[in-house]
């Protein structure tokens, strides 16, 4: 691979990351509307439903937030943790620092949320005797609208939450009008209303990430980083690219090529060392000691693999 191919491939492996990043969102809010349509269902018509599944309703519950928690593990926090990982493998040590403590703070906040306006809920429908139809939408709907506020503050650069802020929108107006509806119809008009403002943001969110990598070849860069290898890092890949073409490099040199701090530099290379895809020697030159890094057998045989995926991918 020449420098152009080698731009190329990083583009095309990070692409393919941030891919899979928004369609975890997607998932997420699929999975939501799901969970939030099947609420609605059952807590209008949990007489009718009794007399066809021979569950408790606090057991119904349970096998429900067990689905949406298994749902969320499969479909939703692999992507979130590879792009976790690969944002934060590409900063420096300050940043990387930032980035987390950003990161635990976001999550934090929308627990937060979730809590205090779950318990405002609670108080409003013992407290009151709201209508459950329209205390829930609404307060989905502060739930999502708060997110959105906090988790723009939060992070400086832009990210992709407009879609909470959608459907909070959508969610207040049709509390709104579903509060007009008599029952049991308007148990009806929510779940539907759930379904399609979360259907929607995830279509719209899927179609977002296929437009990102419109030009990418997805099939193929699926079946390259679903695997557990330290090569479905960019980053480490990278520093296998280089060296496989340079025939070994300096340690500076990668460093200076890649544009990595040394201590971020010296983790990826550990994790390679580990996996013996590498061989970490110390030299001596007209300069003085040098840290030079080999490809080893293994490690070599495992990047052809993954290049020759890449290649058939960016010839399409």
């Amino acid at each position: 691979m020449n420098d152009k191919e080698l731009l190329t491939a990083f583009e095309e492996v990070e692409r393919f990351i941030l891919y899979r990043n928004r369609k975890s969102h997607g998932n997420l809010f699929l999975l939501l509307g799901m969970y939030f349509f099947l609420i609605m269902i059952f807590s209008g018509f949990k007489d009718a439903l009794s007399t066809i599944i021979p569950f408790s309703p606090s057991m119904v519950s349970g096998v429900m937030l067990l689905g949406f928690v298994l749902g969320y593990v499969v479909f939703v926090n692999a992507g979130f943790r590879s792009a976790y990982k690969t944002q934060a493998g590409r900063l420096e040590e300050k940043k990387k620092s930032i980035f987390r403590k950003k990161e635990i703070i976001s999550y934090c906040a929308v627990l937060l949320i979730i809590l205090c306006v779950s318990a405002m809920m609670y108080c409003l429908l013992v407290t009151f005797t709201f209508n459950f139809c329209i205390i829930f939408p609404l307060g989905i709907a502060l739930i999502n609208v708060t997110i959105f506020a906090v988790i723009t503050r939060i992070y400086d650069e832009p990210h992709h939450h407009t879609e909470l802020f959608w459907i909070g929108g959508g969610l207040f107006l049709s509390g709104i009008v579903i509060s007009q509806i008599p029952p049991p119809s308007h148990h009806l008009a929510a779940a539907a209303t759930f379904l399609i403002l979360y259907s929607g943001a995830a279509y719209h969110v899927y179609r977002d990430a296929n437009d990102m990598i419109r030009e990418g070849v997805i099939e193929e860069f699926s079946r390259i980083f679903s695997s557990k290898s330290k090569l479905s890092n960019p980053v480490r890949l990278g520093i296998m690219i280089l060296l496989k073409e340079k025939n070994g490099m300096i340690f500076s040199d990668i460093q200076n090529a890649l544009h990595l701090t040394s201590g971020n530099l010296d983790s990826h290379l550990k994790h390679l060392e580990k996996d013996d895809y590498v061989h970490i020697k110390k030299i001596l030159s007209k300069e003085g000691p040098r840290t030079a890094i080999y490809l080893t057998g293994n490690g070599e045989d495992e990047l052809i693999r993954y290049l020759s995926k890449l290649r058939v991918g960016l010839s399409v």
